[in-house]
């Protein structure tokens, strides 16, 4: 049986965009397909694909400054001359931005998986957001299909004419339920973070980058400590921008022994274990991953009312969306679950349960699977239609 080349590249080191990624290569690797995964020295995938027969390369990709964008742009061609490849998956907008014009250069067919698209993240800035949107809008000429992860995603690149509608698929994000069970709480981790026993605990898995908006995470926890004021905060996520900033605001609000500051860990789900319950304050999002995860815990959520999030939480009914930048209105919600154990189980049941429904690994690497077989499929046909 031939096998095809895959190239996958991703940009983000330790958000869900690599996880995503690495998983999809791992489970399809073998069947079929043969990957190779670019991306940074730094990149979570290293370690999520290590003793796989998947293929590893660095790629200089962060951050997408002007010079580190000409070495990954001479390292992606260095890389596309060096090995046939049959196909090109680009996770993320900086790999989406860099790879298609290389990948039109080299006459590959290119998926491209945005995660959210680049204007969406400049939403208060009239000039950027167009001119994003217009890199997009000619970007979209380059990308055989454009895979969202969400259906608001799909709305939102028909209602800007990225791509036409059939130029278009649905892969969302998925949650391993193997790994992502609900468990008692780590006693040793919560004494670790010093965590009194019985003490109720709010948290979230997110990074210190003004998409994430952990601010307002410390803020929603000054205002529930007023009408709960033995709870704890937990925030755990990839380093960042904002980090320095974070943590001087809790020492500002005099918070040190509530709200407790976190960098990546690879015992994400432990730290999980402990939350009563999941809150994400994003200002924007394709579909979460870490609230997907939460939902295999059976945790409840209480998010911002953003595409992905809402899609998550309103299918499910597992939680409660606020609007965005509103700490005020997320603590409140946070307190409504808090004081009923009832309601938070069966809000953590209903989400566990849509996740097993919709959202797993193998139904998103067979829907993977299927789209990269009818791309190269076309691709070979019209290869032997112009050399007839």
């Amino acid at each position: 049986m031939s096998v095809s080349e895959v190239l996958c590249v991703c940009e983000p080191p330790k958000s869900g965009v690599p996880r995503y990624a690495a998983q999809i290569a791992a489970k399809l690797e073998g069947s079929g397909f043969h990957f190779t995964v670019a991306c940074p020295k730094s990149s979570i995938a290293h370690e999520m694909l290590a003793g796989t027969d998947v293929d590893i390369v660095d790629i200089d990709m962060h951050p997408l400054n002007a010079m580190s964008a000409v070495r990954a742009g001479i390292q992606l061609w260095r890389l596309l001359r060096r090995k046939r490849f049959d196909l090109v998956h680009l996770h993320s907008s900086k790999a989406g931005l860099l790879g298609r014009p290389l990948c039109k250069l080299f006459r590959l067919p290119t998926v491209f998986t945005p995660n959210c698209f680049s204007f969406e993240s400049v939403r208060h800035s009239k000039t950027k957001f167009n001119g994003y949107l217009s890199a997009e809008r000619i970007l979209g000429h380059m990308t055989e299909r454009l895979v969202c992860v969400s259906e608001e995603e799909r709305e939102t690149a028909k209602r800007y004419g990225i791509v036409s509608d059939d130029h278009i698929s649905i892969i969302p994000c998925f949650g391993d339920a193997t790994r992502w069970v609900p468990r008692a709480p780590s006693m040793a981790l919560r004494a670790e973070l010093g965590i009194p026993l019985g003490a109720q605990v709010v948290g979230t898995v997110s990074r210190f980058h003004p998409q994430k908006a952990p601010k307002d995470f410390i803020a929603m926890a000054a205002a529930l400590l007023r009408n709960c004021p033995e709870t704890h905060f937990v925030f755990v996520g990839e380093d960042g921008p904002l980090r320095v900033e974070a943590e001087q605001y809790v020492e500002d609000l005099r918070l040190r022994d509530r709200v407790t500051l976190r960098t990546w860990t690879d015992n994400l789900c432990e730290f999980v274990a402990l939350m009563d319950v999941v809150v994400l304050n994003s200002l924007w999002e394709g579909l979460p991953l870490s609230l997907v995860e939460a939902m295999l815990m059976e945790k409840p959520i209480v998010a911002t009312d953003i595409p992905g999030s809402r899609e998550l939480i309103n299918g499910s009914g597992c939680g409660r969306l606020v609007p965005v930048s509103q700490p005020e209105a997320m603590a409140t919600a946070v307190q409504e679950l808090l004081e009923s154990p009832d309601l938070m189980a069966t809000l953590g049941k209903r989400g566990r349960l849509k996740v097993l429904s919709d959202y797993t690994v193998e139904q998103a690497a067979r829907k993977t699977a299927d789209l990269y077989t009818e791309l190269l499929l076309s691709n070979v046909s019209e290869a032997t239609l112009t050399t007839c």
